[in-house]
């Protein structure tokens, strides 16, 4: 580890592996900045109003593509 990331940006990717961060992209218009660990605040290593939502989260891949599935077929269904 080498620092806390603070960017702001359109659009970011990750790629996680095992449960891990594998990779990150961020795209268009990045612009932030890295604080060295020994700078950090653990105040600031949060992000601030965000709710994580467990219980809504999905557990896989599979489980997310189910779901948008579900709601396109909701949709589809006329009363």
């Amino acid at each position: 580890m080498v620092g806390l990331n603070k960017t702001t940006c359109s659009e970011i990717n990750m790629w996680l592996k095992n449960g891990d961060l594998e990779r990150v992209s961020l795209k268009t218009k990045t612009e932030g900045a890295i604080d060295p660990i020994k700078q950090i605040d653990a105040e600031n290593t949060k992000l601030k109003g965000f709710d994580w939502q467990y219980e809504k989260r999905p557990k896989s891949r599979f489980e997310l593509h189910t779901k948008t599935l579900n709601l396109k077929k909701k949709s589809l269904i006329k009363d």
